[in-house]
């Protein structure tokens, strides 16, 4: 197996971890923690996640002998345009309607709103969005000492009453924990992107054997580990930088949008090829 081939599954899975689906993550992430030592430790977690799930995954596949139908991977690809499309205008769209308060998202942060706006009971508050969840329970007294003083609420009938009380549940915890970054990248390892990773990886296991499949793998998941690792390093020391710099980081997020937009509409006219051979 050649050099060139190792460097290429390396520079492959580098440019797959400056990703702006993963630049958004990480910086979402790193940017709710005010200890910088736990942003990174919880942004390597969130690469860790990420990692295994493309490993496990491409391990058995390659091990398996499994082969891509050709109509499976098209479809595929063209699955992958269209998101690509459907990302880039989300984010040229919310540059333009919500101007200096813009920040990205990633696509888990999209359904996780999406679900909170079919929620009815949700309101926002001073601390952030917040869901009441209202319980009760009941108890007797001797009928000597029926009258107190019920400063949460109470019905009263005879000995007898119960209490109802409301908890404020509040939903945009400014904190993550080390379970929620593994899943969060665990999601994005199962994302859209994956299939065709694992096509790749089983195409050159055809050509190089299983042994160079699993080292071309490995390769592939050391440089995605090294970009998210160097996107966590940069998002926390930018943090406040770009609080301060909201122009800066506008056009940063435009020139994403319109790349994303761009290999999007490459990958669906089947034009993908003059990309970066990574």
């Amino acid at each position: 197996m050649s050099f060139a081939l190792l460097f290429s599954a390396f520079g492959y899975g580098l440019r797959h971890g400056f990703d702006w689906d993963h630049i958004a993550a990480l910086t979402d992430i790193s940017s709710v923690e005010k200890s910088k030592k736990r942003a990174f430790l919880l942004s390597s977690f969130y690469a860790l996640g990420h990692a295994a799930v493309v490993m496990v995954l491409g391990v058995a596949i390659i091990l398996a002998d499994f082969t891509v139908p050709e109509s499976v991977d098209t479809t595929l690809m063209y699955f992958i345009g269209f998101s690509l499309i459907a990302l880039g205008v989300w984010v040229l769209t919310g540059i333009f309607f919500q101007g200096r308060n813009f920040r990205l998202k990633s696509r888990w942060m999209l359904i996780r709103d999406g679900l909170f706006k079919g929620l009815k009971r949700i309101r926002r508050t001073s601390s952030g969005r917040s869901i009441n969840v209202e319980h009760s329970h009941g108890h007797e007294h001797e009928r000597d000492f029926e009258l107190h003083d019920h400063p949460h609420g109470a019905k009263v009938t005879d000995s007898s009453h119960r209490h109802v009380h409301k908890h404020e549940l509040l939903l945009d915890n400014e904190s993550i924990s080390s379970p929620t970054a593994i899943g969060v990248g665990v999601l994005h390892g199962i994302g859209v992107e994956t299939p065709t990773q694992i096509a790749i990886f089983v195409a050159t296991t055809q050509a190089t054997g299983k042994a160079g499949g699993l080292l071309i793998l490995l390769f592939w998941v050391v440089g995605l580990i090294i970009a998210n690792s160097a996107i966590a390093l940069l998002s926390i020391g930018a943090n406040d930088w770009l609080r301060t710099h909201t122009v800066f980081y506008r056009v940063l997020a435009a020139i994403i949008g319109i790349v994303s937009v761009i290999v999007g509409i490459l990958v669906l006219i089947e034009k993908d090829g003059i990309l970066p051979a990574f």
